[in-house]
């Protein structure tokens, strides 16, 4: 049976969330790598697959894609990064999109993938609008700037020499700032070369620093 035109754009165009069981423990991961061929075949990069791998091998092949658009849920990070960071922060999503937490993107729409990833955010965006916007944001204690883009607008000269190093230092720019990377899927190679970040940086943050 071939997949229709409908269901392939909706899959390419989309992100994917695999879900695998073996003696009745689940696994849910995201996709980061994936495409639909011309024919209907789904094609997943096996980046941190371990275990939905070693699932599918158990249970007979089985295995369940669920497809989402951020953008369409009108919810700040609804997606497997929001969920590492409401992990780090020890934050639960009624605080996380709750009345004393605001969240200010460096663009309002995925702005699309470019030849070596994702686009940049488009800087009409912070010109335009975050001056306004942060004007509105009474009684803040402290921004967590969340990649390289945040600390770029941010920071500006004061940033180190690279993103790295920026987040290593990040007491350089406190009691203001708190930089950190990105938690999408696709930094845990950065993660396990940094493991200093989550055991002191990421610690400290959830432990109320600068308090």
């Amino acid at each position: 049976m071939m997949m229709n035109e409908d269901a392939a754009e909706l899959l390419k165009t989309s992100m994917w969330d695999l879900a695998a069981c073996a003696d009745g423990e689940p696994n849910v991961v995201p996709a980061a790598f994936k495409d639909v061929t011309a024919d209907g075949k789904l094609l997943v990069g096996d980046v941190f697959l371990e275990i939905t791998l070693k699932n599918i091998r158990s249970n007979d092949g089985k295995i369940a894609i669920s497809v989402y658009k951020v953008e369409e849920s009108l919810i700040p990070f609804h997606d497997a990064s929001g969920r590492t960071l409401m992990e780090w922060l020890g934050m639960d999503p009624e605080t996380f999109c709750g009345p004393y937490t605001g969240i200010l993107p460096m663009d309002f729409y995925d702005p699309g993938k470019g030849k070596s990833g994702d686009l940049p955010p488009r800087s009409f965006i912070t010109e335009r609008y975050h001056a306004d916007l942060l004007a509105l944001m009474l009684h803040m204690e402290l921004t967590i700037l969340i990649g390289r883009y945040a600390c770029f607008y941010s920071l500006k000269d004061r940033q180190k020499q690279n993103l790295t190093e920026t987040v290593r230092h990040y007491a350089d720019y406190l009691p203001r700032f708190f930089p950190i990377t990105h938690p999408r899927l696709l930094n845990q190679y950065w993660r396990r070369n940094n493991p200093w970040f989550l055991k002191e940086k990421i610690q400290a943050l959830d432990n109320g620093y600068p308090g």
